[in-house]
């Protein structure tokens, strides 16, 4: 039997495992995991490995006052295909490195009709 031996954590902060509806330009998705480097998100859009996204979610209850846009620029730094969507067909697990990451105060009024969308198409994951 062969042991391969355990790479070392490349990431500088921790991951939460998160499920928010995800805006970009292309489309959007579904988050799987959020860290201060980047998101990790579920679509069905077509990405290329270094396109530049910007990425928008809506945390609904970060202000008790108003909901809160999570808005990042980064770039697309891994795809995988996932097998499992819905419909059977293949979904595309898409890891981005983010360059810029900001908090602003949003109306949460865009992500309305998509959370909607995402909760019909969300599929379960397996654990890593």
């Amino acid at each position: 039997m062969e042991i391969t031996p355990l790479q070392p954590e490349r990431r500088s902060s921790s991951r939460h495992r998160v499920a928010l509806p995800v805006r970009f330009d292309e489309g959007g998705g579904i988050t799987r995991d959020l860290s201060a480097d980047g998101v990790y998100f579920l679509t069905d859009q077509p990405l290329e490995l270094g396109q530049v996204v910007h990425l928008s979610m809506t945390l609904h209850h970060a202000d008790p006052e108003r909901p809160v846009d999570l808005v990042c620029r980064g770039r697309v730094c891994r795809i995988e295909a996932i097998e499992g969507g819905p419909d059977g067909g293949l979904k595309r697990g898409v890891a981005v490195i983010a360059d810029d990451l900001a908090f602003t105060s949003g109306t949460g009024a865009a992500d309305d009709a998509l959370h909607g969308r995402a909760v019909e198409t969300q599929w379960k994951l397996e654990e890593r």
